[in-house]
């Protein structure tokens, strides 16, 4: 799930390179950060939108968890809320605020194929786009790609096949760079036991 990679990438740049990093959950309807992670916020990104006139850089600082050093988190909604619930104007005031508060700022991005994904993408200088080896994930890489490339020139771009199977023919990682027209793939073996086990320690 692209939520626990964000979520380990997140908390390796905190704990490797000691800088202070923020991760920020933008789940449209009901976020699993705080339950992955067994916190108990005292505001989530939804109630900071919830009320815009009342959002402030003091009140989005409250809003922080921190949950080992250098890492602190902004989750997402904690009820089931509307599709598109979580304005993007919203989202980018919040960044705002956040940026200068972290060397590192790892956003959550869910992919809804809408304005909201891509303009948020769009804000980030590195993109890190999670996929599958399935023709159905290849096919929805390629059209993220193909959407942000002409603005590449201030985008980084990483792709990470989840649950990678060496040995699964025609899906093999050169192919798949050379279909998505990007190089140094990066995969993540299917160990589907070892990531329920870490997730409930």
């Amino acid at each position: 799930r692209a939520t626990t990679l964000a979520t380990n990438a997140a908390y390796e740049i905190a704990f490797q390179r000691k800088q202070h990093t923020i991760l920020i959950e933008l789940a449209q309807q009901m976020g699993a950060l705080a339950t992955n992670l067994d916190i108990q916020p005292a505001y989530t990104l939804s109630d900071l939108l919830a009320d815009p006139e009342q959002m402030d850089a003091q009140l989005v600082q409250r809003s922080l968890v921190k949950v080992a050093d250098n890492f602190d988190v902004l989750a997402g909604s904690r009820a089931v809320g509307p599709h598109g619930a979580i304005p993007l104007s919203g989202v980018l005031r919040v960044l705002d605020y956040v940026r200068p508060l972290a060397q590192y700022v790892v956003l959550d991005v869910p992919c809804t194929y809408d304005e909201f994904q891509f303009e948020t993408l769009g804000s980030a200088g590195q993109i890190v786009l999670v996929g599958e080896q399935s023709i159905a994930s290849i096919r929805t890489l390629k059209l993220i790609l193909d959407t942000l490339r002409p603005g590449q020139a201030q985008h980084t771009f990483h792709v990470v096949m989840n649950r990678y199977d060496a040995k699964m023919e025609g899906l093999t990682v050169a192919n798949l760079q050379k279909a998505l027209g990007v190089t140094n793939i990066r995969t993540i073996p299917d160990d589907r036991p070892g990531v329920l086990l870490a997730a409930n320690d």
